[in-house]
């Protein structure tokens, strides 16, 4: 939101499945004289925090909504927490 200025955040949307939660937000704003508006969507995946971010101009950002929010819950589906590592047993 930073580089954005005069940024307007909307509320949070929580979302919660089965094995998965995450948190989604659009922010509004102006880069230079260009009215822009971004996707942030954050998810856990084990201990680890992903976050994903779709920009375009205010005027173009639906027509490629959809297609981000897909590309978004493809690439949580595909994330796997890694299995844990297998400890050695020194034998004496």
């Amino acid at each position: 939101m930073t580089p954005l200025g005069f940024a307007k955040l909307s509320g949070p949307q929580h979302f919660k499945g089965t094995n998965e939660e995450w948190v989604q937000y659009e922010i509004r704003g102006n880069r230079l004289s260009e009215h822009r508006r971004i996707l942030y969507r954050a998810f856990r995946r084990g201990s680890g925090l992903f976050e994903l971010v779709y920009e375009n101009n205010e005027d173009r950002f639906d027509q490629l909504l959809t297609e981000a929010q897909e590309i978004a819950s493809s690439v949580q589906t595909i994330l796997q927490t890694p299995a844990p590592r297998r400890r050695v047993r020194v034998q004496r």
